[in-house]
C-alpha cells in the first residue's frame, strides 16, 4: 500500500435550508452524520467499535470543495499508510470503506423496505461476520465483509438524516463517486428506517422493583426480577390511565412489589423483538 490512498466522494443536499445561504444547524447534522457513517464502514473493516485518536490520524476524511445553491461539497477519503498498525490494513483502501458504505445502505434499505411492506426478512450471518444473506419473500440477497455490524452501527446515523427530511429542511441526501453511486435519500424515503410498535392487549403480573419515579411525569425506572414472563432487566415505564400516584411514591420505599404490566414490543429487523416500554395498570 502507499503511504497515502485516496478516494474521492461527492455529497450533495438539496432543500430550503439552503435556499438562502446555509442553514447551519441542517448542515453540520448532515456533515457529522455523513462522517460518522464513513467511520463506521472503517470501524466495522478494522474490527474495532470507537474511533481514537490514532484511527483519526489514520483515517482523513477532508471536505475539497463546495458549491452554494443546492449544498455540493467534495470529499476525500485519505487512509495513511504509515500511521497503519493493525494488520486489517494491509488490505483496507478507502475504496473499501466506501463500497462497505454502499453495500450497508443497501442492505439497510432491502430489510426495512421489506418489513415496511411487511415482507418476511430472513438474514443470516456467515462465519466471522463476512458473509450475509437476506430473504424477503421470495428474493435472495448476498452481501460479503462486514455489512451487518456496519449496518447495526450506522443505522443511527441513517436515522439523523432521515429525520431532517422528516422535518422538511432537506429534500434530498445523496453521496456518490466517479465510478459508483453510494445511496440517496429523498421525501419518499423519510419513514423508511422507522420500527414498528406494538402494545399487549392483555396485562401481566411481575415481581419488581420501582427504584424511580416522576409524579409529574408519571413515568420512571424499574427493575423486573430473574425467571419471570418478561426478561429479568431494567426497564422505563409510565402509569397507564387515572391512578393514585400516592401508592407509586411509597413503592419506591420497598425491595419489591407486585405490579401489572402492558408491554409495548419494537419489531426492529436488526435486532429480536424486544421490550421498548412497559406501561403499569396496577401496582399492589
Amino acid at each position: 500500500m502507499k503511504d497515502k490512498e485516496k478516494k474521492l466522494i461527492s455529497y450533495i443536499l438539496e432543500g430550503k435550508a439552503f435556499d438562502e445561504g446555509y442553514s447551519i444547524y441542517e448542515l453540520n447534522t448532515a456533515l457529522t452524520e455523513f462522517e460518522f457513517i464513513l467511520e463506521r464502514a472503517y470501524l466495522s473493516l478494522a474490527g474495532k467499535q470507537n474511533m481514537m485518536s490514532k484511527d483519526r490520524k489514520t483515517l482523513k476524511i477532508v471536505s475539497k470543495k463546495f458549491e452554494q445553491g443546492s449544498f455540493l461539497s467534495d470529499w476525500e477519503l485519505i487512509l495513511v499508510g504509515t500511521q497503519m498498525t493493525f494488520s486489517i490494513f494491509n488490505q483496507m483502501s478507502p475504496s473499501e470503506i466506501w463500497d462497505l458504505t454502499r453495500n450497508t445502505f443497501d442492505f439497510l434499505k432491502i430489510i426495512f423496505s421489506s418489513k415496511n411492506e411487511n415482507i418476511p426478512v430472513n438474514i443470516n450471518i456467515g462465519d466471522n461476520n463476512n458473509k450475509v444473506t437476506v430473504e424477503t419473500g421470495n428474493k435472495y440477497y448476498e452481501f460479503n465483509g462486514p455489512v451487518y455490524k456496519c449496518a447495526k452501527d450506522s443505522i443511527h446515523h441513517y436515522r439523523n438524516l432521515t429525520n431532517l427530511i422528516e422535518q422538511g429542511s432537506i429534500r434530498k441526501i445523496e453521496t456518490k463517486s466517479k465510478e459508483k453511486s453510494g445511496f440517496k435519500l429523498t421525501t419518499k424515503d423519510k419513514d423508511l428506517f422507522h420500527v414498528s410498535k406494538k402494545i399487549e392487549e392483555v396485562p401481566v403480573d411481575l415481581n419488581a422493583e420501582i427504584y424511580r419515579f416522576d409524579k409529574f411525569k408519571n413515568a420512571g425506572k424499574l427493575r423486573v426480577y430473574p425467571e419471570q414472563i418478561i426478561p429479568s432487566g431494567d426497564y422505563s415505564f409510565s402509569v397507564e390511565g387515572k391512578q393514585e400516584i400516592d401508592k407509586y411514591i411509597y413503592s419506591l420505599t420497598k425491595k419489591k412489589v407486585k405490579i401489572k404490566v402492558l408491554a409495548e414490543y419494537i419489531d426492529d429487523p436488526l435486532d429480536d423483538k424486544k421490550i421498548s416500554y412497559l406501561k403499569i395498570t396496577d401496582v399492589v
